[in-house]
């Protein structure tokens, strides 16, 4: 009887999962053929007319937004940080058309058993770490293409305790602008707040460089 039980009990632990599964895979792809559709077209028809700049940045943001849900959704909760900073991005490089490079020296599959607070080599961070990254890497990204002018590829490289990225335009002086609304100043709130920090450098005419570490 008890052995009778735990199989009974296993098989619907299994079908609930599967059943969970099923669930995740449909609302993502709900999302993916409705909302994100929908905020495209938006942003595609906002980005045509100067005086629609703030409702195409708006559409922007939610389209991130939106493609982060659907990546939570049908990913594994305790995913890597590479492959997260890769595809915000990489995402994000998509909603500005520019050229991207990425370069990731962390492990994309790491050790199950590894302690991710206190190996900075492991590709296992704290969820709140990964998600301010991600916030970071975008929000860099999203800066580069629309500011920096640059004909070379926007370069994104993440090593153990290390983020940077690096474009070759324009640059700007960081001591005079700060970027206003969320920017600058936002991404080192972002850094500080899971206690990493935030370094820019640029100067006119030398590109510029978001180096975070942790």
């Amino acid at each position: 009887m008890v052995g009778a039980v735990r199989e009974l009990a296993g098989y619907w632990h299994v079908r609930t999962g599967i059943a969970v599964q099923a669930e995740r895979r449909r609302l993502a792809r709900e999302l993916h053929d409705g909302v994100v559709q929908e905020l495209g077209w938006i942003r595609g028809q906002a980005v045509r007319s100067p005086d629609a700049a703030p409702i195409a940045a708006a559409a922007e943001r939610a389209l991130f937004e939106a493609r982060r849900a659907i990546s939570a959704l049908v990913s594994v909760s305790d995913e890597p940080l590479a492959p997260q900073v890769e595809r915000a991005a990489r995402e994000a490089a998509s909603l500005v058309d520019v050229t991207l490079g990425v370069e990731l020296s962390l492990p994309s599959d790491p050790d199950p058993e590894s302690d991710a607070d206190t190996d900075p080599g492991s590709g296992r961070h704290d969820a709140d770490l990964r998600e301010a990254l991600v916030r970071i890497v975008r929000e860099a990204v999203l800066n580069a293409g629309r500011h920096s002018g640059a004909d070379e590829p926007v370069l994104v490289r993440l090593a153990p305790g290390h983020l940077t990225v690096t474009d070759t335009g324009c640059g700007f002086d960081p001591a005079r602008d700060t970027g206003g609304g969320f920017g600058l100043v936002g991404m080192a709130d972002r850094a500080e707040a899971v206690g990493a920090r935030v370094q820019i450098r640029s100067r006119p005419g030398a590109g510029t460089t978001v180096e975070v570490t942790w």
